[in-house]
């Protein structure tokens, strides 16, 4: 069986979630999409905040995030953005949400699963995408964490699409998810 937390499977609903008693055929999973502002920036589905954001750089100390931020012209997604760029947001903070799930998962004696994680494409520059999937998931393997990006032809994934002909998938995502061409 796969359980998972409240909260959309994100890490904080997992590490709120008492394991069902006495089920040893368990697999906990997470969804790994933090922090929403990076992963879901452009994602008009998730609200003003998020629809209104654009070009915001992985980690969020890097140069450029504040003039990004201040380019926006949606007040409620710039100040948003600013918070982000203010944030901290980078490979020590998914660290510690990735060892905080690791930590729960030993505790409790059952496998974890990183099920779900991705960055939302159409308004993130390529390099800033590539470093947050890069984190994430050496973060999951470093700790002994199982992952499925999200997804294989999906705005989350590989970007897998038909080109010349050909079906091809992002050659950066391929190679940070650790797969040869």
């Amino acid at each position: 069986m796969i359980g998972s937390g409240n909260e959309w499977s994100l890490p904080s609903g997992l590490l709120n979630t008492a394991p069902v008693a006495n089920e040893r055929n368990m697999v906990y999973t997470f969804h790994l999409y933090e922090p929403f502002e990076f992963t879901h920036q452009g994602a008009a589905w998730m609200g003003e905040r998020l629809a209104g954001l654009r070009n915001l750089p992985y980690p969020a100390n890097a140069p450029g995030c504040m003039d990004a931020a201040n380019a926006i012209s949606n007040a409620i997604s710039r100040d948003s953005a600013r918070r982000y760029c203010q944030s901290g947001w980078g490979t020590d903070k998914l660290e510690a949400r990735i060892h905080a799930i690791a930590e729960w998962g030993r505790q409790h004696d059952l496998p974890v699963w990183m099920g779900e994680f991705g960055v939302y494409w159409d308004f993130t520059d390529a390099d800033s995408r590539a470093r947050w999937l890069h984190d994430a998931r050496i973060l999951a393997e470093n700790y002994g964490i199982g992952w499925a990006i999200w997804g294989y032809d999906d705005c989350f994934g590989l970007d897998r699409k038909w080109r010349d002909g050909r079906l091809v998938v992002d050659e950066r995502v391929r190679a940070v998810m650790g797969q040869s061409p």
